[in-house]
């Protein structure tokens, strides 16, 4: 992606994580038009929000419910844990199960 918006891996890491200066109206454009881009042309799946964490390859999300999911993109392995204990995980999945794991992940109740 970063070639097609001539920006680097780092530029578009921050973007991704929702880390661009709110204060900089062409720094959150770009942004924007780069999260835009991950979701129409790259695979990408839109969490409506900053509380995905991003280390490598692995994206993880924390609920308020105590859902922890993280999932590996470059594997596809998925792991989908509730009050610090396994209740799915799955060793490869496409991205377009991605959103589907979200629900799961914003559903579990004690």
């Amino acid at each position: 992606m970063g070639e097609v918006l001539n920006v680097s891996q780092p530029t578009i890491r921050k973007a991704l994580k929702f880390e661009e200066n709110s204060d900089n109206a062409d720094e959150q454009s770009l942004a924007r038009k780069i999260r835009y881009n991950a979701v129409k042309n790259f695979g990408g799946v839109d969490t409506g929000s900053a509380d995905v964490k991003v280390s490598g390859d692995i994206w993880a999300w924390d609920y308020d419910n105590g859902a922890h999911l993280a999932i590996n993109f470059k594997s596809g392995f998925v792991t989908l844990t509730f009050n610090g204990r396994i209740t799915d995980c799955a060793e490869s999945i496409p991205t377009s199960e991605i959103y589907d794991w979200q629900v799961k992940a914003e559903n579990l109740r004690a």
